[in-house]
């Protein structure tokens, strides 16, 4: 896979990964009861999700990695869009696994695309992919808006089916688990040319 193609498809996945992180985000204070409570319970699942990306980072593939926490979010959606209003806390404790999917994942894909470029682009790529993955936050509130305008159940599977979309687009990217930083272009160019 060209440099190129890599670089749509991580930018692609950092929009999906933030539109719903973001979602999931703004949506834990709406989950019912106290909304400063729910907030500050959501909130709380990100303190967990530093020692998962440690261990996760440093003994698994990325490619598995990306795409599995994409699944499992969608399956959180779904989950969300089948379970009745009235069940607030089991709502919000489904919003904080799928923000700890989705940061996670948020965060393995950044460790994957530095590892990607040659060290004269890296900073260059990461800096393009990061710009189109803020999209994805700018987006987001407007998934609200979304479950007014036709039905509230709406933002839970179009959010899921991103998911979905994230996870094909992640297995298409090259793995780059223990696999040596390039500095230059010599050696994907030699590859190229064969």
């Amino acid at each position: 896979m060209d440099l190129g193609n890599a670089a749509s498809l991580s930018a692609f996945t950092l929009i999906i990964s933030s539109i719903v992180w973001y979602h999931m985000t703004v949506s834990t204070a709406a989950a019912g009861g106290n909304p400063y409570v729910s907030f500050t319970i959501g909130a709380s699942s990100e303190y967990p999700v530093k020692l998962i990306n440690v261990v996760l980072i440093k003994y698994c593939r990325r490619r598995y990695t990306i795409c599995g926490t994409m699944c499992f979010s969608a399956l959180v959606m779904v989950a969300l869009w089948l379970l009745p209003a009235e069940y607030s806390w089991l709502r919000l404790a489904l919003l904080m696994l799928g923000k700890v999917g989705t940061s996670v994942n948020g965060a393995v894909l950044r460790v994957q695309l530095s590892e990607t470029y040659p060290t004269v682009v890296r900073s260059v790529a990461m800096g393009f992919c990061y710009t189109l993955g803020r999209l994805g936050s700018a987006l987001a509130p407007f998934f609200d808006d979304l479950g007014e305008a036709t039905q509230s159940w709406v933002p839970s599977i179009v959010s899921a089916g991103l998911c979905l979309a994230g996870a094909g687009a992640s297995w298409l990217l090259p793995e780059s688990f223990e696999k040596t930083l390039e500095d230059g272009f010599s050696k994907h160019e030699a590859t190229e040319n064969k």
